[in-house]
């Protein structure tokens, strides 16, 4: 009798536990090595591999993976450094865009003292929101640390962050309806 040998796909080797730790193992040191080369960080190249892992592991029961697994790991380093630094590019983008604009009416004449006096107003509103939601408002909006970085920090929940600057938006908000525009 002649039984032919059942091989197995990269895909199918995913759904076990075991070939996913397998995977990892084998593949995660030389994934951060081509990633740290094309980032120049090491927090944001291992943010990065722990994200393709992470969806890989999510998807497994549906991916279909028609190349070598390392072949489709490499293009998915390549894929998420490009999709990183297109939004890096785009936030940096805006960033200037709104500095320009800030310049622009920081200039002009008769703005001055009103935004003088709505800086004024929004400083004596954030600072008298209750302390642990000034504290997680300023280091989200001044500082630009992300949700899970300040629930790090501050040993809350992700959950328990966006509820408070949620509603220090909200406070903000209905406090300052005289200054919006249009």
């Amino acid at each position: 009798m002649w039984f032919k040998k059942q091989v197995s796909t990269p895909s199918e080797k995913l759904l076990s536990r075991e070939g996913f730790e397998k995977a990892y193992r084998e593949y995660w040191k030389e994934l951060y090595g081509l990633c740290y080369y094309q980032v120049q960080d090491e927090e944001l190249a291992k943010e990065i591999i722990q994200n393709i892992f992470k969806s890989l592991w999510e998807r497994r029961a549906k991916l279909e993976i028609k190349t070598s697994l390392k072949g489709y790991l490499v293009r998915a380093v390549k894929l998420e450094v490009m999709e990183y630094y297109r939004t890096e590019v785009c936030h940096n983008e805006h960033l200037k865009n709104y500095a320009l604009e800030q310049a622009n009416v920081a200039s002009a004449p008769g703005w001055e003292v009103e935004f003088k006096e709505l800086n004024g107003t929004l400083n004596s509103l954030v600072n008298g929101l209750p302390t642990q939601r000034q504290r997680v408002f300023k280091m989200s909006r001044y500082d630009g640390f992300k949700n899970h970085e300040i629930a790090s920090k501050l040993d809350i929940s992700t959950k328990a962050v966006e509820y408070h600057i949620s509603k220090a938006l909200s406070h903000l908000r209905s406090h300052l309806q005289e200054y919006r525009t249009g």
